[in-house]
């Protein structure tokens, strides 16, 4: 009960942003790493598959990656879906608050 009392009071931070400008972020995000993924991947699987060089399955795919990265985030909307939870009181905005305990020195952060 002790620990309990030690914690101060939560408090804002003044930092906040937009869900939707935090879901583009992230969808941004999780585009880049799925075209990398892609761009690892598909030459070579196409290749094979078509039995030709990468060189040529290089040329075939051109901006293929570049439309999968983007309906890759589009498709499944992590952003949306991650600033959904964080924006716990469904404002638009993802607030950022803090408190710590003075005794121990440790911290504690959430969004709401």
């Amino acid at each position: 009960m002790a620990q309990a009392l030690a914690w101060t009071s939560w408090g804002y931070t003044n930092v906040a942003i937009g869900t939707h400008a935090f879901a583009a972020a992230v969808n941004a995000i999780v585009g880049a790493a799925a075209g990398a993924a892609i761009a690892a991947v598909l030459p070579g699987a196409v290749a094979a598959a078509l039995g030709i060089s990468m060189t040529a399955a290089r040329f075939i795919i051109g901006g293929a990656s570049g439309f999968s990265l983007n309906y890759v985030s589009s498709y499944f909307d992590v952003g949306a879906k991650l600033a959904s939870s964080l924006d716990k009181n469904k404002n638009g905005w993802i607030g950022i608050y803090y408190r710590h305990n003075p005794s121990t020195g440790a911290a504690q952060w959430k969004t709401q």
